[in-house]
């Protein structure tokens, strides 16, 4: 029997997450959850993950921060980040361009 893969999603809005975790499952992957960064944390440290999908604007960690903490665990994890946030605008902290309201940002590990 073939291993499924295992993604973690994560996301302080628990309808989001209940989305995107039934969404995966049908397409028959593994699923865990997370409501915020350090969550996200502790499930990486207890379980072989093969991809994290992570909300940008989140309360205590961000989904940079979050991807930058994630690197420095799991190095062998995909290191493009991509966060989906509508509230996301203004200057990139990291590397100063300017980010689209209601459009993709982008994330420096």
């Amino acid at each position: 029997m073939c291993k499924k893969e295992v993604i973690l999603c994560v996301d302080d809005e628990e309808n989001q997450l209940a989305v995107r975790k039934l969404v995966l499952e049908s397409k028959g992957y593994d699923v865990l959850t997370a409501a915020s960064g350090r969550q996200a944390l502790g499930l990486l440290a207890q379980h072989q993950v093969d991809l994290v999908l992570s909300d940008h604007l989140m309360p205590g960690l961000t989904g940079a921060e979050l991807a930058r903490q994630i690197k420095a665990q799991k190095p062998e994890l995909p290191g493009d980040f991509d966060f989906r946030g509508k509230r996301d605008t203004g200057r990139c902290r990291l590397c100063g361009s300017l980010h689209e309201q209601a459009g993709w940002s982008h994330g420096h590990v």
